[in-house]
């Protein structure tokens, strides 16, 4: 009976190491915290820098806690980006930011999940929400919602109108990501 015992716990324990180093299957995590929003007219592309994703993980669902200022009008996309040269992956979903709730009512989590984006290797990726801001001005944009305390891998990253990411330490994305 011992030795059965013993073979089951080393079998499940293999099975585990196997699928704990497989590099695939999805990534998942949460922040429902947020105090902050950034402005989508200045950084049009907002969201979570993740690091060290292993190769063949699967990105599936993306939601972000978002409302709007004013009245833009476009679609919104919710891509992932490579950190070491700033290329596409892939587009998990989209919005019209015109449906987005009016700020100052309560954000909405927003569900991006028409396609499902590989990880094509193990590596730093930005997970944002992108936005074209000839559909608004300063006074009309999409907000991505963030919380100033680090609560998950990663950190809130943002893209600058002036052209570069700036990622802001100690700071997560309201997200939640399967």
């Amino acid at each position: 009976m011992k030795k059965t015992f013993r073979l089951l716990l080393l079998e499940l324990l293999l099975v585990f190491i196997l699928v704990a180093c497989d590099g695939g299957g999805i990534i998942s995590f949460e922040n429902r915290l947020y105090n902050s929003a950034n402005n989508g007219y200045i950084y049009y592309r907002a969201g979570q820098r993740v690091n060290n994703i292993p190769a063949g993980t699967v990105v599936s669902q993306v939601k972000l806690y978002m409302d709007k200022l004013g009245n833009p009008t476009g679609t919104g996309s919710c891509i992932v980006r490579k950190v070491s040269d700033g290329s596409m992956v892939g587009i998990v979903g989209t919005v019209d930011v015109s449906t987005l709730p009016a700020s100052p009512a309560d954000p909405t989590w927003i569900l991006f999940n028409t396609n499902a984006v590989k990880i094509p290797s193990k590596g730093d990726y930005r997970i944002v929400f992108e936005w074209d801001t000839s559909g608004g001005d300063s006074s009309n944009y999409p907000r991505v919602r963030y919380n100033n305390t680090d609560a998950i891998s990663g950190v809130f990253t943002q893209y600058s109108s002036g052209g570069g990411w700036l990622d802001i330490s100690d700071s997560d994305t309201s997200i939640k990501l399967n």
